[in-house]
């Protein structure tokens, strides 16, 4: 028998999944890169990055040091990291 999770668990991944979307988010817009752009650099569908960056979907973890790497930011930024300077030239 699978015992449920505690509601707690599921709230904290909940919170997890919308900050890691936040950061996500904020790291594109940083570089003045649309979702799209995004969503084909690290080769997943429009979807999926909206579901990502929304929180509704848990980034798996094979993608974090590619995003990283895309977006020009430390892997820990993703945790809480202080946000990415915008790009020279870009108005936010």
């Amino acid at each position: 028998m699978i015992e449920k999770r505690p509601d707690e668990d599921v709230e904290k991944e909940k919170e997890a999944n919308e900050l890691m979307g936040k950061k996500i988010r904020e790291a594109r817009e940083a570089k003045s890169m649309s979702e799209a752009q995004l969503a084909e650099k690290l080769r997943v569908t429009l979807d999926d990055l909206h579901n990502y960056e929304s929180g509704a979907k848990r980034l798996p973890a094979v993608y974090i040091f590619e995003l990283a790497k895309i977006l020009g930011v430390e892997v820990k930024y993703f945790m809480g990291g202080e946000p990415p300077e915008p790009e020279k030239g870009t108005v936010h």
